[in-house]
């Protein structure tokens, strides 16, 4: 069975399409990290048999990680999956996904659709053990380029800014 993990933040509408996508992105990332809450964290659940993709358990963001711990203390129970961040070097906005049904193995978390909220958000990814490998796509439904992570990322290149599905699992 396969499990879905969700990632990333960027308000709907901000990025516009350019002569220069890279650079429209990083400035568009960068304006929301400025503007909004620094640390998120989702906590979502495997796939149930017969669904198509993972159910988000709760979502929550502060501007700082104590903040974030204090309001959210529920996290500490589940088992951190990876983090992706709004920016190259595991820098900017953070969003650390949470699996509340145990840790990574080798049907991992999947999820096929980032939507909206959490599309084209992610710069660098870093994977909690024991999750260590993961298959980041550009587009949703696995589409696209994709580019395999082992342990972590600081900068996913042409991918940077375009994640939209992604899968973690124990290899």
């Amino acid at each position: 069975m396969l499990t879905a993990v969700v990632v990333g933040l960027s308000a709907p509408g901000t990025h516009a399409q350019s002569p220069d996508p890279t650079s429209q992105r990083s400035a568009s990332v960068a304006a929301s990290a400025a503007s909004g809450p620094k640390h998120c964290a989702v906590v979502i659940k495997k796939v149930e048999p017969g669904e198509a993709e993972s159910e988000v358990v709760s979502q929550r963001c502060a501007d700082s990680a104590s903040a974030l711990n204090a309001s959210a203390p529920g996290t500490a129970a589940d088992t951190q999956l990876f983090r992706l961040y709004g920016a190259r070097d595991f820098t900017g906005t953070v969003y650390t996904i949470y699996g509340s049904d145990g840790p990574c193995d080798g049907a991992g978390y999947r999820y096929p659709t980032l939507g909206w909220a959490y599309n084209d958000f992610a710069w660098s990814i870093e994977l909690a053990d024991p999750c260590n490998t993961a298959n980041v796509h550009e587009h949703a439904n696995w589409g696209g380029a994709v580019a395999r992570v082992n342990g972590k990322m600081s900068d996913l290149g042409y991918l940077g800014g375009r994640v939209s599905s992604i899968a973690v699992w124990h290899s």
